[in-house]
């Protein structure tokens, strides 16, 4: 364990040279627009999509959104407040939901995207900063998410999406937004004797696997048996949860993979994509997509960054998480082949 602190340490300092990626004097208006909207004075971010909450995955987007703009105060409050009002548990691992009413968490579970999330930003804020707490901050989840979250199937290690109500008669439930590619991908770079590459490519290789419908589309949640499925827990659709896939993989450089092509072809086929399908009977919503999940499906479609300075200039969000999508594909555009 010693030995690879020590690795990461050296491999945190080598990759503080490179670019900085996507700054604040380039992107003002949308970052402080989104943090005047959503972000409180105490580091709070708050939902308006769902009565106000927070939750771990907010606080982590907007950790990785405050460090891409060199905003060190508001990273550290976003972070701090995580720390206060959700690290409660007996492990590293975040409690995924607080409630502005109540002013305490209402689910102690995790949400594994989210423990992601913050341990990378804090893996980021450490190169950006040079700052040996966030890094070491980073680690403790990362632990726990290699102990607690990570199981063997047939495509290899995988993810659950949480602790607690993933695993039903010995079969599991889970989510492909959930694999944060940049993320493992840096991770597998800092830790090559860790699972990072291994659970990165388990999830390329449900990709590859969980196409379904006439349209051949991810389904938002998984029932991991083999061949996967989607899941009876939830509605069988490709809808807002996997909107997150094609991010996460056009972020990691991934625009072609051959397991994304069916999804290019049927966003390449509507200009204006449907916010959900159902899978089953291949009805769409009757809603459109949003300023931000139209700009992952530009980014998917591009192939490569040559638009990210259109992106950024995009209209701004509707809502909480149309914004937030915004902002993440406008830094997943420059950041896609630094």
């Amino acid at each position: 364990m010693v030995v690879r602190r020590s690795v990461v340490a050296l491999s945190l300092l080598t990759l503080g040279a490179c670019g900085q990626g996507f700054e604040l004097s380039r992107s003002s208006g949308s970052w402080e627009s989104y943090r005047g909207s959503y972000i409180r004075d105490d580091g709070r971010v708050a939902d308006d999509g769902q009565q106000g909450i927070s939750h771990s995955e907010g606080q982590g987007y907007a950790m990785v959104l405050a460090e891409a703009a060199g905003d060190r105060a508001t990273f550290d409050r976003v972070w701090n407040w995580a720390r206060r009002n959700l690290q409660i548990r007996d492990d590293a691992l975040l409690a995924w939901k607080w409630d502005p009413e109540t002013g305490s968490v209402i689910d102690e579970n995790n949400a594994t995207d989210a423990d992601l999330m913050v341990a990378w930003a804090l893996l980021r804020a450490a190169r950006r900063w040079g700052a040996s707490g966030y890094q070491s901050e980073a680690w403790r989840l990362l632990d726990d998410i290699r102990s607690r979250l990570i199981i063997e199937s047939f495509v290899g290690p995988v993810l659950l999406p949480g602790t607690s109500g993933f695993i039903h008669d010995g079969v599991a439930t889970i989510n492909l937004s959930y694999w944060v590619f940049p993320a493992l991908t840096e991770l597998a770079r800092l830790d090559p004797e860790g699972p990072w590459a291994a659970v990165r490519s388990s999830g390329l290789k449900l990709i590859d696997s969980a196409q379904f419908g006439s349209d051949a589309l991810p389904a938002d949640w998984l029932q991991l048996s083999d061949p996967p499925a989607p899941s009876p827990l939830f509605p069988p659709r490709f809808g807002f949860e996997a909107l997150r896939i094609p991010l996460y993989a056009s972020w990691d450089g991934l625009n072609r993979y051959p397991g994304l092509a069916s999804l290019a072809t049927f966003w390449e086929d509507n200009d204006k994509p449907p916010v959900w399908v159902n899978l089953d009977d291949g009805t769409w919503s009757a809603r459109k997509f949003r300023p931000g999940a139209m700009t992952i499906r530009e980014l998917l479609l591009a192939g490569d960054a040559d638009a990210k300075d259109d992106k950024r200039n995009a209209a701004s969000g509707n809502d909480y998480y149309d914004s937030t999508l915004l902002l993440l594909a406008n830094l997943a555009a420059d950041e896609q082949n630094d």
